[in-house]
């Protein structure tokens, strides 16, 4: 305790309670103090930006003609003597672009898993809108499209409403404006075509839930079968709906 000043003892130091002068017939006493002592060790370190000398707007794009709004960074020189540094501060977070698709009338986007059962998606599904509504379906990590000998059951004449895997990734949902279509990989095994005569406005899917919201405000469910790996009809829960989610409480 010679290393400990009053005021040291006063922050750090908790009092014993037990043992002779403890607690006793008389209430609490103080008896004596214990220092602890923590040992600190540096998990991360984040660079300050100051002081900071001097400011400049500029954009990461290579040509004035390729610069958008909000393009612009901030960079800023900060420090001094051997600790300065030039720092570059923006809105968000920038990804790195492996692979770039030009989609104008893209109105959606998915990625699911396919048999291979790995740790990345398979496929990337785009619904296109505009004139002619259609449905790309990308594959593997480069995005690559198929070739016209490969075997693709997906819908691609139309748009699509949703896509999603179920039966834990065994299976794909893909959700049309008229049919619902469940395919092994790029296989399609099942297609239930609607018979209701109103087509599909919206749709979730919540393994091994599939939710359809049609046109004339009828909510359909499909419910699926682990034994078949299909779809199942459970008929229609409620008329005059605008709209539906589904979740895991």
């Amino acid at each position: 305790m010679d290393d400990f000043d009053d005021e040291d003892v006063a922050m750090y130091a908790t009092v014993r309670t037990d043992g002779p002068g403890g607690l006793g017939a008389g209430g609490p006493q103080r008896g004596a103090a214990e220092i602890k002592r923590y040992a600190f060790v540096e998990e991360d370190r984040l660079a300050s930006v100051g002081p900071v000398g001097a400011v400049a707007l500029a954009s990461h794009r290579v040509s004035e003609s390729e610069a958008r709004k909000g393009d612009n960074e901030m960079v800023v020189t900060c420090g001094e003597g051997a600790s300065g540094r030039l720092v570059v501060l923006q809105r968000s977070v920038k990804p790195a672009v492996t692979t770039a698709v030009d989609l104008p009338t893209a109105q959606a986007v998915w990625t699911v898993y396919g048999p291979e059962r790995g740790d990345d998606h398979a496929y990337m599904v785009i619904s296109l809108g505009g004139d002619e509504p259609a449905t790309v379906v990308l594959k593997g990590r480069e995005l690559e499209e198929f070739d016209e000998e490969e075997k693709m059951d997906f819908y691609t004449q139309g748009s699509t409403l949703c896509v999603a895997n179920i039966f834990g990734k065994q299976r794909i949902v893909q959700v049309t404006e008229w049919s619902v279509l469940v395919l092994n990989g790029p296989s399609k095994e099942l297609e239930m075509p609607l018979v209701t005569g109103s087509q599909i406005v919206a749709a979730q899917v919540h393994d091994p839930y599939v939710a359809l919201l049609l046109q004339d405000g009828r909510l359909q469910v499909l419910v699926g079968d682990p034994s078949t790996l299909n779809l199942n009809l459970v008929g229609t829960l409620l008329d005059d709906v605008t709209a539906a989610a589904m979740f895991t409480p």
